[in-house]
């Protein structure tokens, strides 16, 4: 009986057993694989694959698999994600590439839904008696303390709480009970007074206060009262903290959504209130998005350890060498707020740094309704690509690094709706060049921040195929003034032609260590510094 078949690709006489076809075929006849989270290309060069960390060279397939581990890198042989190496230490697994559902017998995973709150459809129940005292005395975000004392002296000086809603708003007032009573019989003009609703046993024991009368005073108090009149919003929920808790490797379409639920949302702690005008998500998975949290000791970390208020979310100060910035952290990923307002006084920034909200474990947060319904639409939609309805460099992130990577490229930032007009986003080096500007000549920040502009579009439309042409680069460069920082960056990219028509883009080390160089030379700031200026005329009352 024969036991050995002969290679139909090379001839090699082999034993008689699909593994050592498999094998076979896998370490001797695949000619590239792709490496780390960029999934650079490695080509099988004289029937070797040469290490992009050592320089080693090895013929067999699995066997490079297992030396690139060794560097702390995953090679897969498809640029699908999913078709891994996940052999033992030695290679000897059968299964060291796996190709989706062959790994194991299990259930898909389950469908996301977000609930649509009707809150802001409901008719509005008048504020409890302990509520009433609070807002007369304008202690609604007081501490705990500073409350105890407003309604300590309404008790000893017997005042009776009463309501004067007027334009859907709702105003506290102390009185007497004989004044308390005339004013309910008189008919206003306008509004209408009424009494508050009764506390109930657990109001009489502790201080509680309805999240629906908190934030409505939160806007009516605030110095961006008239745009967030026509807003609604709701505290966030446990059944939306654990959508942001799911995993982007099992729904990829979070990247896009989670930021779209978080856009516009307001945060509140004690008397200090903010709205995130503009976000960046990140995932923690090192594969999917080039930009992870750190993860090493030394590290500041966002990760909740605990569950807090509303599950597994943390929202919390990182401090970095530039600044400390405000994170909403999750277990599968973290929210960069890189644009926000102070509403109890006016104050914006603008940029990854945050200086005007400390937030702590008691930290409440609360979402556009708006930004949910639009959440909802993503999160129903796997094939998206993009957070929001605005131009494509808009929705990039502010990143100086990894452009040689995917990730940096996706179009997942999102802005609030009051802050999506392009004059009050945030200024990146993708949109510089956009500005609106008196100069008739173009700035050297202008000029690099056009080369970016040039790839970032290359790389939307192409993906991992994209490459930068000569011919696109030639005129960028002449506008380049000679003995620059950017001319000089510029003529080394150039170099990096050799004389090639076109260059890769993703997988690309040597273009993205020029392109690195470049981004730190481009300041934002004085555009910043506008859109500052724009963002307190067109929010502030």
């Amino acid at each position: 009986m024969n036991t050995e078949i002969r290679c139909q690709l090379c001839d090699e006489l082999l034993p008689k057993s699909k593994d050592a076809q498999r094998n076979h075929e896998r370490d001797h006849h695949i000619d590239s694989v792709y490496v780390g989270e960029s999934r650079i290309s490695i080509l099988r060069t004289n029937g070797n694959f040469t290490c992009p960390s050592c320089g080693v060279e090895m013929k067999a397939t699995r066997a490079f698999g297992v030396h690139l581990k060794r560097h702390g890198l995953i090679m897969a042989t498809s640029k699908k994600r999913g078709q891994l190496y996940l052999g033992d230490a030695e290679g000897n697994s059968k299964h060291d590439v796996t190709d989706g559902d062959s790994m194991l017998n299990h259930s898909p995973s389950p469908t996301l839904a977000l609930e649509i709150s009707t809150n802001s459809r409901k008719i509005k129940k008048p504020p409890t008696c302990t509520e009433t005292v609070l807002l007369a005395s304008d202690s609604l975000m007081s501490s705990s303390q500073a409350q105890q004392d407003k309604l300590m002296l309404a008790q000893l000086g017997r005042w009776m709480p009463i309501i004067y809603r007027c334009k859907e708003k709702d105003h506290g007032f102390l009185t007497s009970i004989s004044t308390a009573s005339t004013m309910l019989q008189d008919n206003p003009p306008v509004g209408e007074w009424l009494f508050p609703d009764p506390d109930t046993p657990s109001n009489q024991l502790s201080i509680q206060t309805n999240e629906d009368t908190l934030i409505r005073r939160i806007k009516s108090a605030s110095k961006a009262a008239k745009i967030l009149s026509t807003t609604n919003h709701v505290e966030l929920t446990e059944a939306e903290c654990k959508i942001l808790n799911q995993d982007w490797l099992e729904y990829p379409q979070l990247r896009y959504c989670c930021s779209q639920l978080l856009a516009g949302c307001i945060m509140t702690q004690d008397e200090v209130s903010i709205l995130v005008n503009t976000i960046e998500p990140y995932a923690r998975d090192s594969l999917i998005d080039a930009h992870f949290e750190r993860r090493s000791t030394s590290s500041p970390s966002s990760f909740p350890t605990t569950p807090g208020r509303y599950g597994f979310l943390t929202v919390c100060l990182l401090p970095t060498n530039d600044g400390q910035k405000l994170v909403i952290g999750t277990r599968t990923s973290n929210f960069l707020v890189t644009s926000s307002i102070r509403l109890d006084r006016q104050s914006v920034n603008i940029g990854p740094v945050t200086t005007h909200f400390r937030p702590t474990t008691s930290t409440k947060i609360f979402l556009d309704c708006l930004s949910i319904e639009l959440a909802k639409s993503l999160l129903d939609n796997t094939k998206i690509n993009r957070a929001q309805s605005l131009p494509s460099l808009y929705q990039l992130k502010q990143v100086r690094s990894k452009f040689d990577c995917l990730s940096t490229y996706t179009m997942c930032r999102s802005s609030s709706t009051m802050a999506s007009p392009l004059k009050l986003q945030p200024t990146t080096i993708w949109t510089l060049v956009d500005q609106d500007s008196n100069h008739t000549t173009m700035s050297q920040e202008k000029v690099g921040s056009l080369l970016f502009r040039t790839i970032a579009l290359q790389v939307i439309r192409h993906g991992r195929s994209a490459t930068l042409h000569l011919d696109d680069f030639k005129p960028i460069q002449a506008l380049s003034k000679d003995s620059s920082a950017v001319a000089s960056i510029l003529h080394n990219i150039c170099s990096l032609f050799d004389n090639q028509k076109e260059i890769k883009i993703i997988g690309n080390s040597a273009l993205n260590s020029q392109l690195v160089d470049l981004a730190n030379g481009i300041s934002n700031k004085k555009e910043n510094d506008k859109k500052i200026e724009d963002i307190i005329m067109e929010l502030y009352d």
